[in-house]
């Protein structure tokens, strides 16, 4: 596991690595920069990427963007919930406040009657 003080460079060697990606080049392609850019990055010579870079290569690297970025937190990206388990969590949000609020007006009507 890095310290979160390694730097952007090392973040992304060690998930490059991860996902198979084996040389700058290969990187540099598929996050549309060049070469050059990708190397600055690896060897600390540039500053971050700019925001559209840094959330392409979070996908490239299936890594947080913000771990990516400052070594904050997990590497490990938010899984994004499917359309079906949307609806389940909307339906229990729903729920619970519908039995938050019946308990209230319980809570309400038992305070009048004493």
């Amino acid at each position: 596991m890095l310290k979160p003080t390694t730097p952007l460079g090392g973040r992304i060697k060690l998930h490059m690595t991860a996902v198979g990606i084996t040389n700058a080049a290969t990187l540099a392609r598929r996050a549309s920069v060049s070469h050059t850019t990708v190397n600055r990055w690896l060897y600390e010579r540039v500053d971050s990427p700019d925001a559209a870079t840094l959330f392409r290569l979070s996908d490239i690297l299936n890594v947080s963007a913000r771990w990516l970025l400052s070594g904050e937190g997990s590497p490990t990206k938010p899984r994004q919930l499917t359309p079906n388990e949307e609806m389940v969590l909307d339906t229990k949000r729903t729920r619970v406040g519908d039995i938050g609020k019946a308990l209230l007006a319980d809570g309400d009507a038992e305070g009048a009657a004493s």
